[in-house]
Order: structure tokens, then sequence, then C-alpha cells
């Protein structure tokens, strides 16, 4: 799964930027270094509360970040490609 998300994730970036939106583009980067993060978390043997909450902060933020790029590249495309 993180492979297929992280292959996406490459994928929406180099649009982005391709595309000149380096807003959405940036937005999807800090997604995929979230990704990158909670994946390393997820092979410590330790878990504590405390961080299981800062792996749940950065799901949510890096998530947050992945709903605003992809609003920006599904407005763009709205107006370039006539997507309704």
């Amino acid at each position: 799964m993180v492979l297929a998300t992280v292959i996406t994730g490459i994928l929406l970036i180099v649009f982005g930027f391709r595309q000149k939106l380096s807003r959405a583009g940036w937005f999807f980067v800090i997604n995929l270094v979230g990704i990158i993060l909670l994946n390393g978390f997820a092979r410590l043997d330790d878990q504590p509360i405390a961080l299981q909450w800062i792996e749940e902060s950065i799901n949510a933020i890096s998530w947050l970040c992945f709903a605003i790029a992809a609003q920006q590249i599904f407005r763009y495309a709205k107006i370039s490609f006539g997507v309704k």
C-alpha cells in the first residue's frame, strides 16, 4: 500500500510542478514526507501513547495537505480540461 501511495504521490508532485501549480506540488511533497515518516514510525517496537498522538498529528496534517493540493489540481483540471 505504501508503494502505491508513494508512486501516486510522485506522479502528482511531477504533475503539479509541470503545470506550474507549485503550491499543490509542495503540498503533495509534504504529504509524501508524512507517509514516509509514518512508515518509519510503524516499524518501531516501542509505541508509547505520546508517539501515537504524534503519528496521528502527522497523519492528519499529511492528508490535509493532500486534500488541499487535490482540490487545487481539480480546479486546474476543471478549467483547463473541461472536467465537470
